[in-house]
């Protein structure tokens, strides 16, 4: 199989309400969508979210890097058709072997650009021997539990949201946390959601090691 040309998408997502966490405020969600047509007329599509907090990455930058990257690879590979019934991974090493990660003053990894064109040969590949993901690597589970996130914010907002996620019977609460003091904020919120609910609590950095040992107890 070979690829044919590639077209790249930036979506801006905005949200409801600012999502915020001591790394980061978010009033959107940024992705990039990778469009590659084969030569045999299948279309793949894969997304990336770069975070410039979590690898170093932009969207801009993750563009720049397909295209002048990663774009060269794959347009001159000739992909073969992927082996089921084998080792699921092993089964994709030709994809992964051909998408170079380059260490670049600035960016920990590639990894939303890679994983854009990652997924969108893997869709190819799938579309053309008309299979699914599903039938390579196959579920080990047939229930996905959901987790909510809390964000930071104001008591009142976090109570807001934690009635949401108790009307929608979520059971599982991440809350992210980085303020000097966020103990009444956390009662307040596991009072809603009662004991019943798994509470996750995220720092995203934001404490020394002391002030974790010291926030722990």
């Amino acid at each position: 199989m070979k690829i044919q040309s590639a077209t790249i998408f930036i979506t801006k997502i905005p949200f409801r309400k600012t999502f915020s966490h001591s790394a980061k405020v978010r009033k959107t969600s940024e992705s990039i969508i990778i469009r590659l047509p084969t030569e045999t007329g299948i279309v793949g599509y894969g997304e990336g979210s770069p975070r410039f907090y979590v690898t170093g990455e932009k969207i801009r930058t993750s563009v720049k890097y397909i295209e002048k990257v990663l774009w060269p690879k794959i347009s001159s590979t000739e992909y073969s058709d992927i082996k089921f019934g084998g080792d699921p991974i092993k089964a994709l090493d030709q994809i992964k072997n051909s998408l170079p990660n380059h260490k670049t003053k600035g960016v920990i990894a590639w990894h939303s650009a890679i994983a854009a064109v990652e997924l969108a040969v893997i869709d190819c590949l799938l579309k053309q021997q008309k299979k699914s993901l599903s039938d390579l690597l196959k579920p080990k589970r047939q229930i996905i539990t959901y987790s909510g996130v809390i964000g930071l914010g104001s008591i009142e907002d976090s109570e807001i949201l934690a009635k949401k996620y108790k009307a929608l019977g979520i059971k599982q609460i991440k809350i992210k946390i980085g303020y000097n003091d966020e103990q009444k904020r956390i009662e307040k919120i596991r009072n809603i959601l009662g004991s019943a609910c798994s509470i996750r609590l995220d720092v995203n950095g934001a404490f020394t090691v002391k002030k974790a040992i010291e926030t722990l107890p």
